[in-house]
């Protein structure tokens, strides 16, 4: 019977080992792993990719997919390289996106949230039967769990009311 068990037993062990080295993604490798490539070149051009690459970091993270970047973009016949010329501007817009605290969306109550960005300035949350919104954008995906953080993916990038596009 003895015999019988150790390999059940050894095999507990390997997995238990395996499933303790495995290490959560950090909110960059996340966010490259979902191809938030427009995204994410705003990040790189704001200077903040050291950050989103620190598995210290409890952000939540309001990232628009490529396409809600570019939806954005594209009624001011804009393209994501008008925004990372300029490394000011493209962290502005960045640092809005982030809230300084993990916020799951059950942590949300029903009804409006003030947030308070990174930058300093506040971010909208409605909650709803509906869904929730940032800003009047819908969440597409949320509890996006990055290391410490969580991503909300969001159809379109949300741009701090002090920036003319």
């Amino acid at each position: 019977m003895m015999r019988k068990s150790l390999p059940v037993f050894v095999f507990a062990i390997i997995l238990v080992n395996a499933v303790s080295n495995v290490q959560a993604s950090t909110v960059y490798e996340t966010l490259e792993s979902l191809k938030y490539m427009e995204y994410l070149n705003i990040v790189k051009a704001a200077g903040l990719d050291s950050k989103f690459n620190d598995s210290a970091v409890t952000w939540t993270v309001f990232a628009a997919n490529n396409t809600g970047v570019n939806a954005t973009l594209a009624p001011k016949h804009l393209v994501v390289s008008n925004i990372t010329s300029n490394s000011t501007e493209s962290k502005d817009i960045i640092e809005y996106t982030l809230y300084n605290h993990t916020l799951l969306s059950d942590d949300i109550k029903t009804g409006t949230t003030i947030l308070t960005a990174v930058n300093g300035m506040n971010l909208t949350v409605v909650k709803n039967t509906t869904g929730i919104f940032v800003n009047g954008i819908m969440v597409v995906t949320p509890n996006i769990t990055a290391d410490k953080s969580v991503i909300y993916e969001m159809d379109s990038l949300l741009i701090p009311p002090d920036i003319k596009l």
